[in-house]
């Protein structure tokens, strides 16, 4: 599961503190896609089915955040889902493994 934002760039603590909150806070971007990812992944077989992939006995349903730009939210203790910038997206979902958490690997 992908959730894409385009934050402004945060220049000042303030900013930086409020970028880290909408993302990593209680109702942030992160646990929305945590939630959806919960709900996918119980119907994992039905979503799978739908684009067309092949039955599986089990599906690994993750999240993920593509951002712009590195994100400051990414490095704020330990977050629940991988976070990517645009450019990294091939060298980062193309692979026989997902990163953790923090940035994909780069796409150069």
């Amino acid at each position: 599961m992908v959730e894409v934002k385009d934050r402004t760039i945060a220049w000042s603590p303030h900013q930086i503190r409020k970028a880290i909150d909408e993302f990593n806070g209680e109702k942030g971007y992160a646990s929305k896609v945590v939630a959806n990812v919960a709900i996918i992944a119980s119907h994992a077989d039905l979503v799978a089915a739908s684009l067309g992939a092949r039955a599986r006995e089990r599906w690994d349903v993750r999240g993920a955040m593509v951002t712009r730009r590195i994100e400051p939210a990414a490095f704020a203790g330990e977050p629940p889902i991988l976070y990517c910038t645009v450019d990294a997206i091939p060298a980062t979902f193309d692979a026989d493994y997902l990163p953790g958490a923090r940035y994909g690997r780069s796409g150069s």
